[in-house]
């Protein structure tokens, strides 16, 4: 297939990154309401956010393949879901690092993948960049297969893609939001740089190729932060 014939997903999680309880709450909330998503006003109040972000958790949920789409599009949790995050699954107060790992990998290799993820992940060609060089990218990257962006949807697109692994931070370098943890941050004068090698080094899958390679990821992060 080739990348203009993919279906790219550029928007959806409202500029929201994937918050830490989010995906926990919408396996458990879908398992007791099936019909969750279907008013938004009640999904605000079981889930206990904003309209927007009932969206974008909906939306997380999706590409994170927790939960899917029926035949009548209602979302509903996965086998995967199930037995990663529901109340008798592996992991369902994600307290286990390898389960943010894998998540990150479903993320990176979905279906239909997240502009951004599937570029900067699979495509980029460093191990690290600034914010005006991955947008750059992916300006053109979007150009070659077709797709015409706005620079404001890409350069949400790629902050929502950033948020996800690094934290937001003031002018003086101070974190402002540790929400989503586990996320590497370097820092050079004017702008963040995200190692994308660490992510790559740690998903699940590398571990059952070979052993001990989350050994080599503590020291690569060691030497980083």
């Amino acid at each position: 297939m080739t990348d203009a014939a993919v279906n790219y997903r550029f928007s959806g999680h409202e500029t929201f990154p994937c918050r830490y309880t989010w995906l926990p709450k919408a396996v458990q909330s879908l398992a007791q309401d099936p019909a969750l998503f279907y008013n938004e006003d009640q999904a605000m109040v079981t889930l206990g956010v904003g309209k927007n972000m009932v969206r974008a958790i909906r939306f997380w949920a999706d590409a994170a393949g927790v939960s899917v789409r029926g035949v009548d599009g209602a979302s509903i949790v996965s086998s995967f879901g199930a037995d990663l995050l529901s109340e008798t699954g592996y992991d369902p107060f994600l307290e286990d690092a390898k389960t943010l790992w894998l998540i990150h990998w479903k993320i990176a290799t979905s279906v239909e993948p997240l502009f951004a993820w599937d570029y900067l992940l699979n495509s980029w060609h460093r191990p690290d960049f600034t914010r005006s060089e991955a947008v750059q990218f992916l300006a053109e990257e979007a150009s070659r297969i077709g797709k015409k962006l706005s620079h404001v949807t890409l350069e949400n697109h790629f902050t929502t893609f950033l948020h996800t692994y690094v934290p937001t931070r003031s002018k003086k370098g101070e974190v402002l939001d540790v929400d989503h943890g586990r996320r590497v941050l370097l820092l050079i004068p004017r702008e963040p740089i995200l190692a994308i090698t660490i992510a790559h080094l740690a998903h699940i899958g590398l571990e059952q190729r070979r052993p001990c390679a989350s050994n080599e990821v503590d020291h690569h992060r060691a030497v980083i932060l």
